[in-house]
């Protein structure tokens, strides 16, 4: 099915804001790379399928310097929030003329990066050149995208048909080989089970015996589950700075979740009470959903190395597995 005139012409504008923010981040020496959007659109789909903003990843150390640089760009107007704030793993900031531009420090499934660079250094020996708006710019390479797809789809893929479709295509044209190194990437980072929950569900084998994580989000738990799985594994600091975030989130936040006048103090407190008692009503059946996922990943024996001819590129039969 091909795209409209409006979807083409905004995917034109994205490329052009793409390549104006690249060019802004390559001046301040700020390394980068394309992740996700344009990427997935042009290589899985022909003719390529329509996209919404422009995504990058940046160290986690160097994002304010990427900030300014494009803001003192015009790439991007100036920003008020903070990583996290609308997504966990990125800073959402618009441009001008309201295209979103998401930098990226961390990503699903990942703890909390802070300041650390880590995934920029594991990811940095995946990144390639890309066409975009007839020039080559940095972005991930093909076992890098697998990864992050797979973990997009096990985030997100009960509430997206497109996510799903996304990694369905990528399982259908990625080589073994290939498969074989967003595996071994996967390990490296820490979420195989997150890859291999992705594979097990888009190939249609019952995704059993996998971390709780996973199940949880594979079945569709309540995000108030997924974030109770989340906060359990992470060690006592992380653990305290995300419960911290969770129970008392910035004003900007708060007056996005409850706009009803939220920028005063007054309303940003009762917002804040209403979060509070949002969560805690939440909790028993967090806390029930969590049990059962815990209880499941334990007696299960679903493993990648118990896995094979999973479908048309197998990737366990080339890793090793």
């Amino acid at each position: 099915m091909r795209p409209g005139a409006g979807s083409v012409a905004r995917q034109l504008r994205l490329d052009q804001v793409a390549l104006r923010a690249i060019g802004a981040l390559s001046d301040a020496a700020v390394p980068h790379a394309l992740i996700k959007g344009v990427t997935t659109a042009t290589w899985l789909y022909d003719p390529p399928r329509d996209y919404r903003d422009v995504d990058l990843l940046v160290p986690a150390s160097r994002l304010g310097e990427a900030v300014n640089a494009l803001v003192s760009n015009g790439v991007v107007v100036p920003v008020h929030g903070a990583p996290g704030e609308e997504a966990p793993h990125s800073l959402v900031l618009t441009t001008p003329r309201g295209a979103e531009v998401d930098l990226h420090v961390g990503l699903p499934a990942l703890p909390p990066v802070g300041r650390s660079d880590r995934l920029w250094e594991v990811l940095a020996s995946h990144i390639s050149s890309f066409e975009v708006g007839g020039r080559l710019v940095p972005a991930l390479d093909v076992p890098a995208r697998c990864v992050v797809l797979a973990l997009h789809a096990v985030a997100s893929g009960h509430l997206s048909a497109q996510v799903r479709e996304d990694f369905r295509r990528a399982r259908e044209v990625v080589t073994p080989g290939e498969w074989g190194s967003a595996l071994a990437l996967a390990s490296e980072l820490g979420v195989t089970d997150y890859v291999t929950g992705a594979i097990l569900v888009t190939d249609g084998v019952t995704a059993g015996g996998l971390e709780a994580s996973v199940s949880l989000q594979i079945e569709g738990a309540s995000p108030s589950a997924i974030q109770l799985e989340r906060v359990l594994r992470l060690s006592p600091p992380a653990a305290f700075r995300m419960v911290a975030a969770e129970l008392f989130p910035s004003r900007l936040m708060i007056s996005r979740m409850f706009p009803d006048g939220a920028g005063r103090r007054a309303s940003y407190l009762r917002g804040s009470l209403r979060r509070l008692r949002f969560l805690a009503a939440r909790l028993p059946g967090a806390v029930r959903e969590v049990r059962r996922a815990r209880s499941s990943a334990r007696s299960g024996d679903r493993r990648p190395g118990s896995v094979s001819g999973n479908g048309p590129n197998d990737p366990f039969a080339s890793a090793g597995h």
